[in-house]
């Protein structure tokens, strides 16, 4: 039953590019000051559950295996760069020029460059994002298997972000060929990576469940999750912007929301 919670979690917040993807072809899109404050929230409650949360589990389970106070938090603390590090080399893996959360609330001079761009290497850029997806979804899957209030958290925050990421697929590929299915299919079919990477990884490690796996587990976990904030999420957030301090205001919000649930969770 865990696993069919967390999958579906999983499976939900990656198919939330179907939403940016039909609201593409609805030629109608959300508000750019609604999305900056939903970006906003998304960042923010990503960063608080992250730095709060998700790192205590893992320096708990370092401490569960090791008496020695500094060598689990030393773990814990290389477990999160390593996270942090595995983001980045995701991340330089995809060119700036076809990377979308580069393009993300940006003119439609920019857009019409991304159409191009999707016209001529159409399969190489979806190739990209299933390979940016696939963590996000494992980093999904593996919280909300071992803790289904923090995992919910999560799928929300990022299901929020894969929105503006379905727009940005779908309204090109829409503009160039007004063919709303295919838009609609490949833009969400990026999105299914996520549940994809989630049982690869679980069918990959599920024989080795244990206190130092969840430890590196959630450390990596947490700096995948602050690096995806702060390289992605908010920086996509003040692009949409039209006035200031619209993401500020979010992401406060997103922090406060998320220490009032944690609190009432305790």
């Amino acid at each position: 039953m865990d696993f069919l919670l967390a999958l579906s979690l999983t499976f939900l917040a990656g198919a939330a590019t179907f939403i940016g993807a039909l609201l593409a072809t609805m030629q109608r899109f959300t508000s750019r000051a609604a999305m900056a404050v939903s970006l906003g929230f998304s960042a923010g409650a990503i960063l608080y559950v992250s730095l709060t949360d998700i790192i205590a589990k893992s320096l708990d389970s370092f401490t569960a295996i090791n008496d020695n106070p500094s060598a689990a938090y030393g773990m814990m603390a290389l477990a999160f760069f390593m996270g942090v590090g595995l983001m980045v080399v995701v991340d330089r893996l995809i060119p700036g020029d076809i990377n979308l959360d580069d393009q993300e609330g940006k003119s439609e001079e920019s857009n019409a460059a991304l159409k191009r761009k999707l016209m001529r290497g159409g399969l190489f850029i979806g190739l990209a994002l299933c390979l940016h997806n696939f963590p996000e979804g494992f980093l999904v899957f593996m919280t909300a298997y071992e803790d289904i209030g923090v995992g919910i958290t999560i799928a929300v925050a990022l299901a929020i972000h894969n929105i503006p990421e379905g727009i940005a697929i779908a309204g090109p590929l829409y503009a160039a060929t007004k063919q709303k299915f295919r838009s609609i299919a490949i833009a969400t079919a990026t999105g299914i990576a996520e549940p994809v990477g989630a049982v690869l990884g679980f069918l990959l490690l599920r024989n080795f469940l244990n206190d130092i796996l969840y430890g590196w587990v959630f450390g990596v976990v947490a700096g995948m999750m602050v690096f995806i904030a702060v390289n992605e999420i908010l920086p996509a957030a003040h692009r949409f912007e039209t006035k200031q301090r619209q993401t500020t205001y979010g992401f406060i919000g997103g922090m406060g929301v998320l220490a009032l649930s944690i609190t009432l969770l305790q």
